[in-house]
């Protein structure tokens, strides 16, 4: 049975309680059937997603010859990262989480359809979604967003931005005939009803950006920190990082940039709306943890 790691897990978790069917999720994660049925079977048994500890014979590595190991792949120039897992919350974040979702929980279906979910990720090559520790050769990065069952224009970015590039090469080229396209949808009806979301890094916060967004008639959705949880485009790269890793596992930068555009391409309406309709379960969710991570 293929290993699925925690955070696997646990959207399996949140999406099943939310109402997903074990195909259909099996189907968004490429997953076999059986594989899906009995994690979600274990949790229930156990009642958590976390990895058990398990027994057996202790390791035939003893520390010195482990420390040997590391000490001889470093001289070669290699190093190690580790995936970040949820971001640390402080008491303040939970108090703010709290009182996002408290202030969000009767939002209908319709109203998060008219917010524009952005998010900016690096792909990397070498890198496999299930491992926790991952060596990379090169990056990728890029910028996509989504409304409703609609996605915008995928950007590859190269390296950093100011906030005078994030106008010309984002802001300007995509994010505005974006808008436009979105704001003659029928459930919206006007540019003026549609809300953007972004985190906060500099670029989107800093002056050069907030006054091009008040220029442009650019509503902006105030977001929190350390909160991809609430984010439903993160779980669609999620699914494009297992996918470019089982499907295509490009060795080149361009190889790399090509699987990406053709995994954006095929996000068909349903994985969209999927997402997107589980934003009240995500905000339930939150006041559920007084403010904490979910399972998401």
């Amino acid at each position: 049975m293929p290993y699925l790691d925690v955070e696997t897990r646990g959207r399996l978790v949140g999406m099943r309680q939310a109402g997903l069917s074990f195909r259909a999720f099996a189907q968004l994660n490429n997953l076999p059937l059986t594989t899906v049925y009995k994690t979600f079977q274990k949790y229930q048994d156990i009642g958590t997603v976390m990895t058990q500890k398990k027994t057996g014979p202790p390791t035939k590595l003893n520390e010195l010859s482990t420390r040997t190991i590391q000490r001889k792949i470093h001289k070669l120039g290699k190093h190690s990262q580790i995936a970040p897992k949820k971001p640390y919350l402080r008491p303040q974040d939970f108090q703010r989480w709290l009182a996002f979702a408290k202030a969000h929980r009767h939002w209908t279906i319709n109203e998060w359809a008219k917010v524009i979910w952005t998010n900016e990720l690096a792909f990397e090559l070498g890198k496999r979604v299930d491992q926790v520790r991952f060596w990379h050769t090169a990056i990728g990065h890029d910028l996509g967003g989504f409304c409703a069952a609609h996605c915008s224009t995928i950007i590859f970015l190269d390296g950093r931005m100011n906030s005078q590039e994030m106008v010309q090469q984002v802001y300007h080229p995509t994010l505005c005939p974006f808008i436009e396209q979105m704001a003659q949808a029928p459930w919206i009806r006007g540019r003026h009803r549609l809300l953007l979301m972004e985190d906060n890094a500099p670029i989107h916060t800093a002056s050069f950006s907030n006054q091009w967004r008040e220029q442009n008639g650019i509503l902006k959705m105030d977001w929190l920190a350390h909160s991809p949880d609430l984010n439903p485009i993160k779980n669609i790269w999620k699914l494009m990082k297992s996918q470019i890793s089982k499907l295509y596992q490009p060795q080149m930068l361009n190889e790399l940039k090509h699987a990406i555009q053709a995994l954006w391409d095929d996000l068909h309406d349903g994985i969209l709306k999927n997402y997107l309709q589980s934003m009240p379960r995500r905000m339930q969710m939150v006041i559920d943890q007084c403010g904490g991570p979910t399972l998401y």
